[in-house]
C-alpha cells in the first residue's frame, strides 16, 4: 500500500510539474487512468465530478485526450465502474463520482493504460 500512495504521489507532482507540457503537446501520458480519474477529482473543489466534467478534465489537461474521444471515454466509463475506489454518488441533478482514498491504495497494481 506503501508504494501505490508514492506512486499515486508521483503521478500528482509530474501533473502538475508538467501541466504545460502535458496541455500542450500531444503524447500519451504514462498514467493509468485510475490515477488520471482520481486526479480529476481530488483537484475539484468539493471532490466530487460528474462524468462529463471528468472528460472535460481529461481534454483540459492533456492535449492526447483531445482526439480519439470515443476510444479514452469508453476507458473512463470502463475504469469507473470497475474500480470500487470510485463511487456514483446520485443527487437530484443526476450523479457525481468522488474517490474512496483507502479503497484506491489497496488495488492492485495496475499496468500503465
Amino acid at each position: 500500500m506503501q508504494r501505490d500512495m508514492e506512486n499515486a504521489f508521483l503521478s500528482f507532482v509530474e501533473i502538475q510539474r508538467n501541466r504545460e507540457f502535458y496541455r500542450t503537446t500531444d503524447v500519451r501520458p504514462p498514467f493509468t487512468y485510475a490515477s488520471l480519474i482520481r486526479q480529476a477529482i481530488i483537484e475539484s473543489p468539493h471532490r466530487q465530478l460528474t462524468l462529463s466534467e471528468i472528460y472535460q478534465w481529461f481534454a483540459n489537461t492533456f492535449a492526447y485526450f483531445r482526439r480519439n474521444e470515443a476510444t479514452w471515454k469508453n476507458a473512463v466509463r470502463h475504469n469507473l465502474s470497475l474500480h470500487k475506489c470510485f463511487m456514483r454518488v446520485e443527487n437530484v441533478k443526476g450523479a457525481v463520482w468522488t474517490v474512496d482514498e483507502v479503497e484506491f491504495y489497496k488495488r492492485r497494481p495496475q499496468k500503465l493504460s
